[in-house]
């Protein structure tokens, strides 16, 4: 039966692919004795010889590419620095949404847990311009919020893992 199974799955990746629900956040995971571990961890584990007891963050936002050159440690906060646009955006820019009672673009971004109003701006363009700067300022990641994450076009979609 080892030789069936090794002739099976020998040279493919192990472990496999899960997506949030609530999301379609696709990530991969791998089991070791009955036990389920994040792929990331153990890539970790494997690297530094200790296990992570901190949030990794993605460089790529890719949760399924977990090549050491893509997998960071950070805190919670420096992981919140590097997210895709969410799903509900609907103006395209993150951070900058449409205030109707003042009739402009509204700039805003959370920094610490405190939400620190950039200002108002009558075109979308330039409440972007501003926002981009504060980001970058305060330590955010050149594609905060730039584009959907690959996952969020699969959410209803089987997610397919190399």
């Amino acid at each position: 039966s080892f030789n069936a199974w090794n002739n099976r799955f020998s040279g493919k990746r192990a472990g496999s692919c899960r997506k949030q629900i609530r999301n379609g956040y696709a990530y991969r995971v791998v089991s070791l004795f009955g036990k389920i571990y994040m792929e990331h961890q153990l890539v970790w584990l494997l690297m530094t010889g200790d296990f992570p007891d901190f949030p990794i963050d993605h460089l790529n936002r890719d949760a399924t590419d977990n090549r050491w050159r893509n997998i960071s440690k950070s805190s919670p906060q420096e992981n919140a620095r590097n997210l895709s646009m969410m799903r509900s955006n609907s103006s395209g820019v993150t951070g900058v949404s449409w205030h109707k009672g003042v009739g402009k673009w509204v700039a805003q971004c959370r920094v610490n847990g405190r939400l620190h109003h950039i200002g108002s701006f009558e075109k979308i363009k330039d409440a972007e311009m501003a926002i981009k700067d504060f980001r970058l300022r305060h330590g955010f990641s050149e594609e905060h919020g730039l584009s959907h994450a690959r996952y969020a076009k699969q959410a209803r979609e089987e997610v397919r893992c190399e």
